[in-house]
């Protein structure tokens, strides 16, 4: 017996559009240094991970104990995402982007 009661809830992943503009700027910059394809490739894993085990992912940097929401970073290739995630609900909020420095 698995001990399963079905499959794995997924967490819904928000964004504001000020972070979806910063995406889409990053990818330019990206596209600019040659990179676009590994910041793609990097944020769709990362997109993927915070749907299945965000409060795996990453590093935590705090949590807002009265809001029970942690915040943490993580990395994938260039891409970088500043995230929280709740505590007790499937909820992620991303709260920034980057791409990190070539080198």
């Amino acid at each position: 017996m698995s001990g399963s009661n079905g499959p794995p809830r997924r967490f819904r992943v928000s964004r504001t559009a000020t972070v979806s503009a910063r995406i889409q700027e990053l990818f330019r910059e990206a596209e600019e240094t040659g990179r676009s394809s590994a910041f793609k490739d990097g944020l769709r894993r990362i997109l993927t991970t915070l749907r299945a085990r965000p409060r795996e992912f990453g590093e935590p940097l705090f949590t807002y104990h009265h809001a029970h929401l942690q915040v943490r970073v993580g990395i994938d290739g260039p891409a970088s995402v500043r995230f929280a995630v709740h505590e007790t609900a499937y909820e992620v909020v991303i709260l920034d982007v980057a791409l990190l420095a070539a080198g």
